[in-house]
């Protein structure tokens, strides 16, 4: 399965409702959109989409303290 573009805005999207489904910070919604679209300039875009939401999950874990977000 390739990457495609339309994944990108959507792994964005699937991180700020996850967060947002733990709580109502603002700034901590907004670190974690920051941090998940600074991952997805520097990823590779060859990679799988299954990878990279991996990637943008362990982001949303990692900021939030949440081992299920």
């Amino acid at each position: 399965m390739k990457l495609n573009l339309d994944c990108i805005p959507c792994f964005q999207r699937q991180a700020l409702q996850a967060v947002r489904f733990i709580n109502n910070n603002e700034k901590l919604h907004q670190q974690v959109l920051r941090e998940v679209t600074k991952k997805l300039l520097e990823s590779n875009w060859d990679s799988t989409p299954p990878q990279l939401a991996h990637e943008v999950h362990k982001i949303v874990k990692h900021l939030t303290n949440e081992k299920d977000p």
